[in-house]
């Protein structure tokens, strides 16, 4: 059990980090053409939903066990953000945006629960507090992030396209909650050690300059990376919320950003994505 806190805190990162919250009301209004009016219209129901359908999600996680709960979560809200992202017509993003706030609450105290429960396992359940302190600055950071990045992200690509690629962090959550064991049925295998190999996605982080600077800034810039990257107590904390670590230098990351692009590019495309 104690290899899912670990996964908890990936889990946490990945459905916090929102691309899509610095920018939904423009991509609403500009890309879609709503009015302010429908926008806020879209938000009553939201809210009501989360009310009504708290109980009945939390007596799912009680039922079935915190995994599932998670897995629905992650599931429901990439669908959600994926149709979100795509579609023109009101009622089908108010449809997606009421499914979002279904998978709000299948979250809602399952990731805490599953925790606090493969803690007790593991015999660790003084932890609790370091660790959901830790949950919550996690999650804290990633929101933080999804405001940093996904302005400029939609502004170098599309709103749509940002929305899109939080749809594809919340996949990666689920892939993540297949492979926690839920420790209320510790005895349960994941889908992975039964033999169906998921695959997971991460999410590589580049740190990129203008055009024509210096090479020894440069050099500068990649040797400090380095040093940080070597640092044992910065591998000791990354290792502790899941995140590996992966230096390389500038011509390295030039490389391997050429391949994501070109992979990733080709499922945009044949999903029939169109960035602006």
């Amino acid at each position: 059990m104690a290899h899912n806190v670990g996964h908890s805190y990936l889990y946490a990162f990945l459905m916090d980090l929102s691309l899509s919250a610095p920018i939904w009301v423009l991509y609403l209004r500009d890309e879609r053409g709503f009015s302010l009016t429908q926008i806020t219209l879209l938000e009553v129901p939201l809210f009501l939903l989360i009310v009504f359908a708290e109980v009945p999600t939390g007596a799912v996680a009680d039922r079935f066990g915190r995994r599932i709960s998670l897995m629905l979560a992650s599931g429901i809200l990439a669908i959600s953000m994926f149709v979100y992202g795509i579609a023109t017509s009101y009622p089908v993003i108010l449809i997606s945006n009421l499914a979002w706030g279904l998978a709000f609450t299948f979250r809602s105290g399952a990731d805490v629960a599953l925790l606090y429960d493969s803690l007790q396992q593991a015999g660790r359940e003084e932890e609790f507090q370091r660790a959901s302190g830790r949950l919550f600055a996690l999650r804290s950071g990633a929101m933080l992030a999804g405001l940093l990045i996904g302005a400029p992200l939609a502004a170098a690509t599309s709103y749509s396209f940002a929305i899109v690629t939080t749809s594809a962090l919340c996949a990666g959550a689920l892939a993540v909650a297949f492979q926690q064991r839920d420790a209320s049925i510790p005895d349960i295998p994941t889908f992975k050690e039964q033999g169906y190999d998921v695959v997971t996605a991460g999410s590589v982080k580049g740190v990129a300059v203008p055009k024509g600077t210096p090479k020894e800034i440069v050099s500068y810039l990649e040797k400090k990376y380095k040093d940080i990257a070597g640092d044992a107590e910065f591998q000791k904390i990354m290792k502790d919320i899941g995140q590996p670590v992966m230096y390389q230098t500038a011509e390295e990351y030039k490389v391997w950003f050429k391949q994501a692009y070109d992979q990733f590019g080709s499922l945009v495309k044949s999903l029939g994505i169109e960035t602006k």
